[in-house]
């Protein structure tokens, strides 16, 4: 059995982006999360004919013929190890004294063997797999202090955030305060459920898009997005949040506004999913109320 994992960041800027590298270590008889690559995941990408075309195969350092990792099953690797940059990925492990290394473009599509609107498809299938919400008990509206917690930031405009009282430090979940109840709520779905039911707005490849309902927790369950780094920005009309996939390079950009409607207030969001993170800046700044025309605008 795979029993644990290190994790080993690297991070340097470069004008208004970080560039990251993820190095994850990972030796024989150790264990992953569905978030790591494994032996037995590359192995099976190899097979698709899409993932060799755009992929490299080294044998001790020269580049060699995908036969050769063919012959290789996950109990005969000794080691394992994986580098994540931005735009490029490198696998290595050894057996038997012979180190081999697959490098390749950090796209999950590569990894899935997916296009974009495939993925987006199988992304909306999961939501409507998670499609629930439990109402909040009604909770006091009387006043209360609070701090901000602004740490991080991304993109020179977004920041990572959260919102506590300042008499117990815990976080705001209440209906009087739904802003900082929804950043809590994508920040910890046990923290608060977002109050409100979703009413999300999935734009695909295309311009088609699809309405489903579901809670900000069955949102954030159907993502995976519990542990990613997310960036906020707040304006007039409602809260922008980046959910960036720590390891594969892409980063799904939800625009949540309160409506109210017919008397039942739901938050609308308008989600992009699989945005390329390499080409994120700038993507989130346009906001258009036009009939047939996507309420917020990618560049």
């Amino acid at each position: 059995m795979w029993k644990s994992s290190v994790l080993i960041a690297f991070i340097s800027s470069k004008k208004t982006f970080a560039s990251l590298i993820f190095v994850l270590i990972a030796q024989y008889g150790f264990s992953q999360s569905d978030l790591f690559p494994s032996p037995q995941k590359l192995l099976s990408s190899i097979e698709n004919d899409r993932f060799r075309s755009n992929a490299l195969c080294l044998r001790n350092g020269k580049k060699t013929t995908w036969d050769k990792l063919e012959l290789l099953s996950p109990s005969s690797i000794d080691s394992f190890f994986v580098v994540f940059s931005t735009d490029s990925v490198f696998w290595n492990f050894r057996s038997a004294k012979v180190e081999y290394t697959v490098c390749f473009p950090n796209d999950f599509g590569l990894l899935k063997g997916l296009d974009r609107p495939e993925l987006q498809a199988e992304f909306a299938d999961s939501i409507k797999c998670h499609a629930h919400f439990s109402a909040m008990p009604q909770i006091d509206t009387a006043a209360i202090d609070t701090f901000w917690l602004l740490h991080g930031i991304q993109y020179n405009t977004l920041r990572g955030i959260s919102v506590l009282k300042k008499s117990d430090s815990t976080a705001i979940c209440r209906s009087d305060m739904p802003i900082e109840s929804a950043l809590n709520s994508l920040n910890d779905t046990l923290t608060c459920n977002g109050i409100y039911n979703l009413r999300l707005v999935l734009h695909q490849y295309g311009n088609k898009r699809d309405t489903l309902s579901t809670g900000l927790p069955g949102f954030i369950k159907a993502t995976g997005a519990y542990a990613w780094p997310k960036w906020y920005g707040i304006d007039e009309n409602g809260i922008i949040a980046l959910l960036q996939h720590p390891y594969w390079g892409f980063t799904h950009m939800l625009y949540l506004r309160l409506i109210t409607q017919n008397g039942e207030k739901f938050w609308l969001g308008d989600l992009h999913t699989y945005i390329p993170t390499h080409n994120i800046a700038n993507l989130y700044g346009s906001y258009k109320q036009k009939k047939g025309a996507e309420r917020l605008i990618i560049k």
